[in-house]
């Protein structure tokens, strides 16, 4: 589990991590109104997400394929590799169903493409299976944003969910 704690400071501020009792420490410099990371944003957020590879997507960086390659590798593959757990919002476990992608934004930053997307799949709620259970069985659209970061030079990609605002 990630929990996100701001740290109050006077000219900077931080976001501590807390995954699976160790802590991270976050900071975030303010320089004429803007906020610039010291370290790579993902540093935080993909902590405890697996890593993988997506070189089709790579190859296809600076091509007006991009979007469409990036959507295909995506949505081949497993869903356990993407954070859709923590992106629920109305029910309780992620359904067995494909997903889909949609490309929101692409922009390259240093040695990584960094890529927003939002997913399309369905949760299930999780009942006591009872006769007059009220639960519905079928799937329930769910949708959250996640960001991924894709090193140029290998092609492997970290993911984290893009924090609500």
């Amino acid at each position: 589990m990630v929990v996100l704690q701001k740290i109050p400071q006077p000219d900077d501020f931080g976001i501590k991590v807390l995954i699976e009792g160790v802590k991270f420490d976050h900071f975030f410099r303010k320089i004429h109104g803007a906020e610039y990371p010291e370290r790579c944003f993902f540093e935080t957020f993909s902590l405890t997400m697996p890593r993988f590879s997506l070189p089709r997507t790579l190859s296809a960086w600076n091509t007006a394929g991009f979007g469409e390659t990036f959507r295909l590798e995506v949505e081949q593959l497993d869903a356990d590799l993407l954070p859709l757990q923590q992106g629920l919002s109305g029910t309780s476990s992620v359904a067995d169903e494909p997903f889909k992608v949609i490309l929101i934004r692409a922009t390259e930053a240093g040695d990584c493409i960094r890529v927003k997307a939002g997913v399309f799949y369905a949760g299930m709620l999780g009942g006591c299976s009872c006769a007059d259970d009220p639960t519905p069985l079928e799937a329930q659209p769910e949708y959250c944003e996640l960001w991924f970061e894709i090193d140029k030079h290998s092609g492997e990609t970290r993911v984290g969910l893009v924090p609500d605002e």
